[in-house]
């Protein structure tokens, strides 16, 4: 069986390895995100006349990709950030559980920064900045559906 301080370490790499994949799906995210815009807008704005349906048709299967892209996104890091969260509230049971002995028997003072989780401060770098970009994106990407269906 692992001591309280082996257990902790786990949870520190596990929720390490956790906001590292969570980081790479955001990147992925954007960064497809702005090839399909950068797609779009050139299909889009590259003629001097006004453009042509075929134009428009290309626009829109490139906003439907967009979309799809970034709706799996957002169930892939909001799936993420579950988990992360399971693993914050070991750590913080881990945590508790040091906390209740006496002062010379704790093994993981200076572990840890004895914050509470979640904070305001850790709801808003996890929960919003990693969740809000595809919701936005999918967002932007429904009004661009939406506007060229009405335009045409």
């Amino acid at each position: 069986m692992a001591t309280l301080e082996e257990a902790f370490h786990q949870y520190r790499d596990e929720d390490n390895h956790e906001l590292q994949l969570i980081t790479s799906r955001l990147n992925a995210l954007l960064t497809s995100q702005s090839f399909l815009l950068a797609a779009a807008a050139g299909v889009f704005f590259g003629f001097k006349s006004d453009p042509s349906m075929q134009n428009l048709l290309l626009v829109s299967v490139i906003a439907a990709l967009a979309l799809l892209i970034a709706a799996s996104a957002a169930m892939a890091i909001t799936i993420g950030c579950s988990v992360l969260r399971a693993w914050h509230r070991k750590g913080t049971a881990l945590i508790a559980e040091d906390e209740e002995k006496e002062d010379e028997k704790q093994v993981l003072k200076g572990l840890h920064l004895h914050r509470k989780r979640p904070d305001l401060n850790h709801i808003l770098s996890v929960d919003v900045c990693f969740q809000l970009p595809p919701y936005v994106f999918s967002g932007l990407w429904i009004a661009v559906i939406l506007w060229l269906w009405w335009r045409t």
